[in-house]
């Protein structure tokens, strides 16, 4: 029996005479007479005092006082009995007058102190991070734990829900909204008598009878336009009464302890038109009264849907029953629901026969009863004030037998259901199974020892209720091929009862607690489905109770996986897409084609653009188009360098090789490593930084668990690559440990879900300038003056010696800029100068020329025959030149080639570009020889003659300037006694590192090759050194960068290569702006 009653019979004494004391049908009487027992109004509470009465302000201080307590009690049995007269036996509000006061009823002792008549609620406290509540605690004490904390009251639901779905007592099961039928008389609260109540129901603290002038707000349920289905549902909600009372009643309520006096919300159905309210004694109700609503079809289940904020000692009752036709009732049901929720809340209940209630047919009379109450009792004073729910839907519906669960690896839980009504539309969806998630030596396809955490299993859940009895079967196809089924979420033993009919207890099993028959399979993806939702499961019933009536439930699935990851080209400044060319130094053994990108600022509009086309577009495809979004995973690894296993290039025993550091390049997103793409089609693009280092490759892997990215590797050191052809595997280190042959422990899928590896290359831009033509290469004068000096053995005869003094200082005769100490230029002419005197037949070989800073020099000759000079041969014109190839006006030297510097380059994944970059200065004027060899000379003459110098500086656009000169330094030329040859050299300040350009002597180069043959020199070999040491290349570095010097400084002419030795190619890598 459900009967509304306090612990204090004294407080219903106290409640009732207050009620009425205070009620709108006279002042308030508020003094009680000792010798009249009876309530009447005195002229003021100093008046009631001083007649010996008892004021209702002073009740709170009148101790233990027993005439007095006596005396108020008499009062209040007459105030009982006023209310008896005026309402009928019923205070207002309280249908019966209040239970569990009876007459004589005794009154307790009452304290001598009050106590608080409203003290600070208390709510539960959610942890919206952890989802969990922490303790129940004030809303103050609740906010001050954290800006994550916040207390469980119906405005914050919306933030507390997460906490309220980690807690019992939530729908029992969803069913299909779009299946909804209207079968249950008003059950969708469509139809409303007025604002306060729906036809057909009643509610608690509803009484026509009562006049609208009653001061007490008692009003528990309301019609709401915020409905599950249609357009109306019902609220109802708990209403505490003691605020709403004067002072003095609060005070005299408050003795007795409790601070709330609620009265509980709830409806129940009635005939029409319906009677005074339902008191909360359920007992009081007839057959008649309780079976209203009439049902237009009865199944075995009732459905609904409530929401609101239930209070953490409250519970919301919902209980239904079924007439039996004149035999009482033949089902019924009752359910509690704790679950708070700011959304709709769907329950499935099954209805429970009652043996000898007969048999409802298909008009039955349908009794409905919701209901706020205290958990664990029966419903009494003191429940939630705040407790405030919506109901909506009441139907009959049938059975949801089978649920899906979304994967862990795409809800990231088991426990995430899919809405029934998507069962069958959208259904479920997971990834196919390749990954190796327990973390052993096989991926988990293949595991047959179980997997531990294999977070890709689909749960399916097979519900029936207890009292089913029949025979049922699980369909399912493509079992062994396409799927797996398993008994266990953990792989060990296979689901074998599918596709055959069996008897219910032989495939479900009871739960803990006996009420229904449960199995969960766990279903494995194989193989990526065709077509979206092409595998179907189906779960059918046989009801042997209602002649073998089969029920069938039924859920698709989707199997998900990447069918490609392509790269789609790098951005271009316009918003286009510039296609990826292929790599020319892809590896023969490359299974699939290897791309090249270069990332560097192009020459756009006369200058580099202003940014890098270091971006690109990486497109992925998954196999079908998923039925609703999911998140797919990708990540960037670091492949081998295939060019070379030299450990100075690439370090095998480092797991990675690429030189741009890793928060340089990858995705664009938070993180650059890995990258989490929400796919709501078949088909998805994303940004990709490219590193900027030349040589440096990668590739993309992608599925549909990021922890299982997280562990692949292509790790040079366990791949031991021995046989280069492994060089772009990807795997699982567990499982190469295990299988030791890397071939077999590459991941599944491998072309599929991995990119196509792309090299990054650079471009080098040369701005090439070359000096005009040969210009005053000779010395003209004339003929002062002769002395005779013997013979001398040249080779192997004897010639005559002469010194021929010219009118000429030759140092004098050098441009200015050129002038870099007279030294220099002494014996220049010999070793194959000539000089010419007037009209002689021939030249005379020059084997010694002086160098004054002043003055007339003198030149030495050796001639076949002794030569008088006289008279004849004064003034005569002289022409002096030494053996420089060119020597005449308008002779020209070839050009630089740059083929073997091209070659090299490409070795190191930099593509020379001579003609791109503006240079309308070219051609630069002629200079003998250079003005010195220092870093700041040189940088001089660069500058004036560099046009794109602004942007050699820029790391994103490599430039380096080339001069073709004529010769070094007078010191440097090749020629005369003092210095030797220099073929070329670059601005660096650094030990021959670094620099803006670099200059090229081809007279000095050539007689350094001249004189030193067994070197191998080569101009071509010159030009690759030099930019070499744009690159970072030293002089200490083997092959064609190797310079050094001997003891007092003069180099090692030993025999050296034209080539970049790995050290040097690991320097040119390396650097990030030459």
């Amino acid at each position: 029996m459900l009967r509304l009653q306090t612990t204090f019979h004294g407080v219903s004494v106290l409640l009732a005479s207050t009620l009425l004391a205070f009620s709108a049908y006279g002042q308030a009487k508020d003094c009680c007479s000792v010798s009249q027992q009876q309530w009447y109004t005195p002229a003021s509470p100093e008046a009631c005092r001083a007649a010996g009465d008892i004021h209702a302000g002073d009740m709170a201080t009148m101790g233990s006082d027993m005439t007095k307590i006596m005396a108020l009690q008499a009062c209040s049995r007459g105030a009982m009995q006023q209310a008896q007269d005026a309402y009928g036996g019923q205070i207002p509000g309280l249908p019966g007058g209040l239970p569990g006061m009876t007459p004589g009823g005794q009154i307790p002792s009452l304290p001598g102190t009050s106590t608080p008549v409203n003290s600070e609620p208390q709510f539960l406290c959610c942890n919206i991070s952890a989802g969990e509540f922490i303790g129940e605690m004030s809303e103050q004490a609740c906010r001050e734990e954290g800006s994550s904390f916040y207390p469980d009251t119906p405005e914050n639901l919306d933030k507390t829900n997460v906490c309220h779905a980690q807690t019992a007592g939530g729908g029992g099961g969803s069913w299909n909204v779009e299946d909804y039928e209207d079968n249950i008389e008003n059950g969708g609260m469509e139809i409303w008598a007025d604002d306060r109540r729906p036809v057909d129901y009643t509610t608690y603290g509803v009484n026509p009878n009562i006049p609208r002038s009653y001061p007490l707000d008692i009003q528990v349920a309301e019609r709401s336009s915020d409905a599950h289905t249609g357009q109306w549902s019902i609220k109802v909600k708990n209403v505490d009464i003691l605020p709403q009372l004067p002072p003095e009643a609060s005070m005299a309520l408050a003795i007795a302890g409790p601070d709330t006096f609620v009265l509980p919300g709830g409806i129940m159905t009635c005939e029409e038109p319906c009677p005074t309210e339902t008191g909360a004694d359920m007992t009081h109700a007839t057959p008649e009264i309780f079976n209203s609503l009439e049902a237009d079809d009865v199944t075995s289940f009732v459905c609904g849907a409530y929401k609101g904020y239930i209070g953490s000692t409250d519970q919301l009752v919902i209980a239904v029953n079924i007439d039996g036709g004149g035999n009482g009732f033949a089902a019924g049901v009752q359910k509690s629901f704790t679950r708070s929720s700011s959304n709709w809340i769907e329950f499935t209940i099954p209805l429970n026969a009652y043996p000898g209630g007969g048999v409802p047919d298909q008009r039955a009379k349908v009794g409905i009863n919701a209901r706020l109450m205290q958990r664990g009792s029966t419903m009494q004073w003191g429940s939630n004030r705040f407790t405030e729910v919506w109901l909506d839907s009441f139907h009959f519906c049938d059975p949801t037998m089978m649920t899906a669960y979304a994967p862990e690896v795409v809800a990231g839980n088991t426990t995430t259901k899919i809405a029934d009504h998507e069962e069958d539309t959208l259904g479920v969806q997971t990834f196919v199974n390749l990954d190796n998630d327990d973390e052993d030596g096989e991926y988990d396809h293949k595991d047959t020892d179980g997997v531990a955490g294999d977070n890709e299993l689909v749960r399916l859940r097979l519900e029936l209720p207890m009292k089913s009895f029949g025979k049922v079967e699980f369909k399912a196809d493509k079992v062994g091929d396409t799927i797996q089924l398993w008994d266990d979420a953990g792989k060990k033993n296979k689901f074998e009862l599918y596709n055959d009919e069996v008897e219910v207890e032989e495939l479900l099993r009871a739960n803990a607690n006996g009420s229904k028959f449960i199995r969960d399979i766990w279903v494995e993806a194989l193989k990526p489905s065709a077509s979206p939702k092409d595998q179907v499961f189906t779960f059918n019933f046989k009801n042997r109770l209602n002649n073998d009536e089969l029920t069938e439930d039924k859920i698709v699935m989707t199997a998900l996986a990447l069918e490609s990851i392509e790269w789609v080209g790098q951005k271009k400044p316009d918003g286009g897409i510039e296609i990826f060319q292929l790599d020319p130094l892809a590896p023969s053994w490359a299974k699939r084609p290897v791309k090249r990108v270069f990332p560097g600022k192009q020459w756009v509009d006369h200058k580099p653009e202003d940014s890098p086309r270091d971006i690109v577009k990486m497109r992925a495809n998954l196999n079908v188009k998923p039925v609703r979004p999911v998140n797919v995973y990708f990540r960037q690894i670091d492949v081998d360098d295939p060019s070379t296993n030299d450990d100075e290039v690439d370090l095998e025993d480092s797991a990675e090789d690429n030189r741009s550091e890793k928060d340089d390049w990858g995705f664009t997103g938070p993180t650059h490593e890995y990258a989490e793409v929400e796919f709501d089609n078949i088909e998805k693009e994303v940004d990709f930084r490219v590193p900027m280092q030349p040589g440096d490759n990668f590739l993309i892997v992608g599925g549909g668990d990021l922890e299982s990215l997280k562990r692949l590797e292509n790790d040079d050191q366990k791949l031991a690559i021995e046989d280069e052809a492994l060089g772009f595997l990807v795997h699982d280190p567990d499982v190469l440990d295990s299988k030791g042959d890397p071939a077999e422990a590459e991941i599944p899928r491998a072309e599929q879900s991995t990119s196509e590896v792309v090299t990054t290359w650079r471009k080098l831009h040369l701005e090439i300038d070359k000096m005009e033509a040969v210009k005053n290469n000779r010395v003209k004068g004339k003929f002062v003056s002769f002395r005779h000096r013997g013979t001398r053995e040249i080779g192997d005869r004897e010639w005559f010696i002469t010194d021929v003094k010219i009118n000429k200082t030759l140092y004098l005769e050098l441009p200015e800029e050129a002038r870099t100490g007279e030294a220099g230029l002494v014996n220049s002419f010999a070793n194959g100068g000539r000089l010419k005197i007037g009209g002689w037949g021939a030249d005379a070989q020059v084997i010694e020329n002086t160098a004054q800073p002043g003055g007339f020099d003198v030149i030495t000759i050796a001639t076949p025959a002794q030569r008088d000079f006289g008279t004849q041969d004064e003034n005569q014109p002289i022409e002096l030149w030494d053996d420089d190839q060119f020597t005449n006006d308008g002779d020209t030297w070839p050009d630089l080639n740059f083929d073997l510097l091209e070659e090299e380059m490409k070795k190191v994944y930099i593509e020379v570009d001579k003609t791109t970059v503006d240079n309308p200065r070219k051609t630069q004027p002629f200079l003998i020889n250079a003005g010195g060899d220092e870093p700041y000379y040189l940088k001089s003459l660069f500058r004036k003659s560099i046009d794109n110098v602004d942007y050699s500086d820029d790391p994103d656009f490599w430039y380096a300037f080339i001069l073709d000169a004529f010769q070094g330094s007078l010191f440097e030329d090749g020629d005369g006694t003092f210095g030797g040859a220099i073929a070329g050299q670059t601005d660096a300040n650094n030990a021959g590192k670094g620099g803006r350009g670099a200059v090229f002597y081809y007279e000095s180069g050539r007689e350094l090759a001249r004189d030193n043959p067994s070197v191998g020199y080569s101009r071509d070999a010159s030009v690759v050194h030099e930019v070499g040491h744009l690159f970072g290349g030293i002089h200490a570095h083997p092959g064609v960068m190797l310079y050094t010097t001997n003891a007092i400084g003069q180099a090692n002419m030993t025999p050296r290569s034209q080539r970049y030795a790995p050290i040097t190619q690991d320097a040119i890598r390396s650097t990030i702006n030459p």
